[in-house]
């Protein structure tokens, strides 16, 4: 409305050329706000209602009411976003979620990853949140990913938010004890987990060969023959340096860890390695990382 005055005063006490500027500015004003407006009610409109609530609840304000101001006013720019990006080119991916660059299948696909893992009943705190795990965990991973690859394929961000969907629900305990029996839960996990990731991908509109190459990435088919496959071992060992470390070293003790470390080192590639040496670890998890490589 300011703006409009200025401009009208502009024309009146102006030249006639100072006039017909004015108008013009006007009439580009008002035609930006018209269809500022118009999009805004049809991007409203568009998403089905309901839709993203329950995702952002868990990531925004877990122990809030649904109806709190704080999530509505999430839900609504997460809609607008979704909407205006469909049709966008993927740019570089700056963050786990960053609809402004994400094509619509993609997104479909992360989100319903999402649903599923929001269901964790497993909780952890983290940047100040309190969240599912495995929704923590594709966080987690995805970060990570983006940091040794910029510019991921969609395979790669599929499988990174996807590789421990709904984990919790085979738990160790459902498999015999000792070494045999924990190899067969991890082969089992993931199956389980590739099966799940490839539903969602039929749903999206995926064609078979990329449903494929998402499906080797999460049963590791790949390692020494797609870069990618090769990054995501890599953000997956960092994960479990970086968040999961401290809780297996007071389950298997120091010595034991030293082991561990090596072997997970072993798996990692160059760029892994790199990033590993430059992690801020407690000093006690530090020593025991200087231990297992120079052994």
């Amino acid at each position: 409305r300011a703006i409009v005055l200025q401009r009208v005063h502009v024309c009146y006490i102006g030249s006639n050329s100072t006039l017909r500027l004015g108008l013009v500015l006007f009439c580009c004003e008002a035609a930006f706000f018209v269809a500022a407006t118009t999009a805004i009610v049809f991007a409203w409109n568009a998403v089905p209602e309901g839709f993203y609530t329950k995702v952002l609840h868990n990531r925004l304000h877990v122990d809030g009411p649904i109806s709190c101001t704080k999530c509505q006013a999430a839900e609504c720019i997460v809609r607008l976003q979704n909407i205006f990006s469909s049709n966008c080119p993927r740019a570089s991916s700056g963050s786990a979620n960053n609809t402004n660059s994400t094509p619509a299948r993609l997104q479909q696909v992360l989100d319903a990853i999402d649903k599923l893992n929001s269901q964790d009943p497993r909780t952890v705190t983290w940047q100040g949140q309190t969240l599912p795990y495995e929704l923590a965990y594709s966080q987690w991973l995805t970060d990570w990913v983006l940091k040794l690859d910029p510019e991921p394929s969609e395979e790669l961000r599929i499988v990174a938010t996807g590789q421990h969907v709904e984990r919790w629900k085979t738990p160790r305990s459902s498999y015999p004890e000792g070494k045999t029996g924990y190899l067969r839960w991890r082969e089992g996990l993931k199956a389980k987990h590739a099966a799940t990731v490839v539903q969602l991908m039929q749903q999206a509109g995926y064609d078979a060969a990329l449903q494929e190459r998402v499906k080797r990435f999460i049963l590791k088919k790949d390692l020494k023959k797609d870069p990618e496959n090769q990054i995501v071992e890599d953000a997956l060992c960092l994960v479990f340096l970086e968040h999961q470390f401290a809780d297996l070293i007071e389950k298997e003790g120091a010595d034991k860890m030293v082991d561990i470390v090596k072997k997970t080192w072993g798996k990692m590639g160059e760029k892994g390695r790199a990033a590993a040496l430059n992690l801020d670890l407690p000093p006690e998890h530090a020593d025991i990382v200087k231990r297992a490589l120079a052994t």
